[in-house]
């Protein structure tokens, strides 16, 4: 059974079904449990705090209420049982903590000490300690559940509010969570800080240990629960610890990567009817010139901010081993606890050899039992009087002790503990260990942290990827008003039942290159997510050397597998396509690994073949566009040599049912070439395909007659035999 509480309402349901099985609802609407309700541990009694300052208590298998606790003079928040579910805690707005005997009812101490309200409060596994915190200067009380006395203060958050506390099941640490976006670790005993968790980006709200104590949930304002993982000899977790350390160490040296700017912002000219050729091509021309004069502008700024980066890469290279030595320290710190020296004692007695004036130590750390990690630690002195003196104060636990380690190896692979250092009297003792060898199986880290933790130099030449392709294209393509169109286009929602499939070719290698089929595919790719409302997790996109045979038939046949019934596929394809003659002219798309020779060997590409796999699929309806002719040939070149080259190759033609569930829009008719669209660096039918479904239209009929009379009349200002006609086959009805 889970319980929940809310406003006025405290709820019973059965975590199997999910089903409520009971609602406990104040009929006076005076109880707003604002902290969680607690279950005893026997599972018998349900308590709630209430904003009138009471506690109630119900049945938990009737529902019925039994008391009512009255006490506070303020709104009780958390509430909490003792393990043997005979003790009641609560707290709140007043300030303070009351333990109640839970079968009666009686008060059995007010915990005073909390300057502001608590909320937050838990048991220790054996009910003789309870932890508190609340809002008040960022303190944590320890309180003896026996006498109600104040045990321990716990300080070491900073910035507010410490929003929840959890005892470890083995009663020994105390977790708590705060404002400060940090989860510490204390000491119970000593009420040391033990390790600082940080992760989260904003408040921490909640924790948890788990049952065997080795995990630590966290819940934030962030929106993130986190898993730790706090055995403190997991080596995985010494090694994150200098990783994060020396990342800091970087941040705090500047060292973080310079980003690689964008571009200045494109500007799409349109020509004034008014307007000559000539004036239109110089205005884009100085539009060009404009341009470029910022990009090296924004080059050279990126050059000088990565010159003076290096130079902080240097500088830090150059006491690198010393940053190393400190990580190091740090992070044993941060997930061993902190270090502490015990004498050693042969029969009750220090181990201390007077001839030579040597005390035996043992070294160890909080977080960690001495049965995981100890180390022994051998310190000399002048006199045998000032080693008794040390003796006496190691033996009362006065001595503060740090670790000094050693850092080896040319990635900071090998570390060894260099020594130990203590201070009394104004006087420093120095240890060394008594055994040469100080490693332990479970810790064996890179000092030099993880690819990526070790600063590296970094290129002035803006080399991104993105930021080239970007510069490429607008060199290539200063007029390609795609990308504009699109940027103002209206983003359809996702519907969750399209699938796009784009196959785009430019470069081959055993056939002519095609010019721009790459740069429309990807822009068809984008304008069709965008305007269709495509999730990308359904897109399935091939361009160049990924269009290979094999990738193309495995990619369609796995992506229709998947698709449902009645969902829609749209499927675009732009590169060479040529017919077989042995075939009877049938047509075929051509892989980019395909010679024009050997395409009639794979049937999955024959396109008719593509055309009934398609329409055999779940699918309800199905677009095709194809940016290909079928001719053997593109831009006026045949694909092969000799008399056929400079012949027209008529393919067989695909006749699809004009009620069915097929849309098939191609680039042309069996006579004609499809062509590139020079002034807008496209192939002439892509871009006008895409300007239609950018100006909103989706049924296939009237798009197909806008881009056919598009490209027809494009073309027929180019001459007869650079006319292109796209042709359309199948149900004018479909809706995109």
């Amino acid at each position: 059974t889970l319980v929940s509480g809310g406003v006025y309402d405290i709820m019973f349901w059965d975590v199997a079904s999910g089903r409520m099985l009971r609602n406990l609802r104040d009929a006076e609407r005076r109880v707003a449990p604002l902290g969680p309700v607690a279950f005893s541990p026997d599972g018998r009694t349900l308590a709630a705090g209430g904003n009138d300052g009471g506690v109630r208590l119900w049945n938990a298998e009737s529902g019925g209420l039994v008391r009512t606790i009255e006490g506070h003079n303020d709104k009780v928040w958390p509430v909490a049982f003792s393990p043997d579910s005979r003790t009641l805690a609560s707290s709140g707005n007043d300030r303070t903590v009351k333990l109640w005997n839970a079968v009666d009812g009686r008060l059995l101490h007010t915990l005073w000490s909390h300057r502001d309200s608590v909320n937050s409060i838990a048991f220790s596994p054996d009910g003789g300690m309870l932890v508190s915190s609340g809002v008040d200067s960022e303190t944590i009380k320890l309180w003896d559940t026996e006498s109600g006395a104040l045990r321990r203060t716990l300080a070491g958050h900073s910035g507010g509010y410490v929003w929840s506390v959890a005892f470890s099941p083995d009663g020994r640490t105390v977790a708590s969570a705060a404002r400060d976006e940090v989860v510490n670790l204390w000491d119970v005993d000593n009420g040391g800080l033990l390790r600082a968790l940080q992760g989260h980006r904003d408040d921490v709200l909640s924790v948890a240990f788990s049952p065997d104590g080795r995990g630590l949930a966290s819940g934030g304002a962030d929106g993130a629960v986190k898993l730790w993982t706090i055995r403190p000899n997991d080596p995985g977790m010494l090694q994150d610890a200098i990783n994060a350390n020396l990342a800091r160490r970087q941040t705090e040296h500047g060292l973080d990567l310079i980003p690689e700017p964008s571009l200045p912002p494109e500007q799409i000219l349109e020509r004034n009817p008014f307007e000559t050729l000539g004036n239109f091509e110089e205005r884009v021309e100085r539009n060009w010139e404009t341009w470029r004069a910022q990009v090296e502008r924004i080059q050279e700024d990126y050059r000088r901010e990565v010159a003076d980066r290096n130079r902080r890469v240097e500088e830090y290279q150059s006491r690198l081993t010393e940053y190393r030595r400190q990580a190091l320290a740090r992070s044993f710190a941060e997930v061993y606890g902190q270090p502490f020296l015990t004498p050693i004692k042969d029969d009750g007695n220090a181990r201390y050899d007077s001839a030579t004036g040597t005390l035996y130590t043992q070294l160890g750390f909080r977080g960690i039992s001495l049965e995981h990690f100890s180390r022994e630690m051998a310190i000399r002195f002048e006199e045998n009087e000032t080693g008794q003196r040390v003796y006496e104060a190691l033996e009362a636990g006065e001595l503060p002790v740090t670790v000094d380690f050693s850092v080896g190896g040319d990635e900071g692979e090998e570390f060894a503990l260099h020594g130990i250092n203590i201070e009394m009297e104004r006087k420093d003792f120095t240890g060394a260990p008594s055994q040469s060898d100080f490693r332990h199986e479970s810790i064996i880290v890179s000092v030099g942290g993880e690819q990526g933790i070790q600063p590296e130099y970094q290129d002035p030449v803006i080399g991104g990827r993105a930021f080239q392709a970007e510069l490429a294209r607008r060199q290539n393509a200063p007029n390609d008003d795609i990308p504009h169109l699109l940027a103002r286009a209206e983003e359809a929602p996702i519907s969750g039942d399209k699938w796009l499939f784009v196959v785009g070719i430019g470069e081959y290698k055993g056939a002519d290159d095609i010019l721009y089929s790459r740069r429309s595919a990807e822009s068809f790719a984008k304008v069709a997510a965008k305007t269709l409302g495509i999730e990308e997790g359904r897109q399935r996109i091939l361009l160049d050397e990924d269009a290979t045979s094999v990738a193309i038939e495995y990619e369609l046949k796995e992506m229709l597998r998947l698709v449902e019934e009645g969902e829609t596929v749209y499927f675009y394809y732009s590169g060479h396509g040529m017919p077989v003659p042995t075939q009877d002219d049938e047509p075929y798309i051509l892989p980019v690994d395909v010679s024009p020779g050997y395409v009639e060997e794979r049937e999955t590409h024959r396109v008719h073949s593509i055309y009934r796999q398609l329409d055999g699929s779940k699918a309800g309806q199905v677009f095709v566009f194809m940016d290909s002719c079928f001719t053997g040939g593109a831009d006026g070149r045949g694909l092969f040599d000799g008399e056929v080259a400079s012949s027209f190759l008529r393919p067989k033609r695909f006749e699809a049912e004009a009620d069915g569930r097929l849309a098939i829009l191609t680039a042309g008719t069996e006579d004609q070439y499809s062509w590139a669209f020079e002034e807008r660096r496209h192939r002439l039918f892509s871009y006008y395909l895409m300007r239609a479904m950018l100006d909103g239209l989706r049924e296939a009929g009237p798009l197909a007659d806008r881009v056919s009379a598009q490209v027809y009349e494009e073309s027929r200002g180019r001459g007869r035999s650079r006319l292109q006609e796209p042709h359309f086959e199948g149900n004018p009805d479909l809706v995109m």
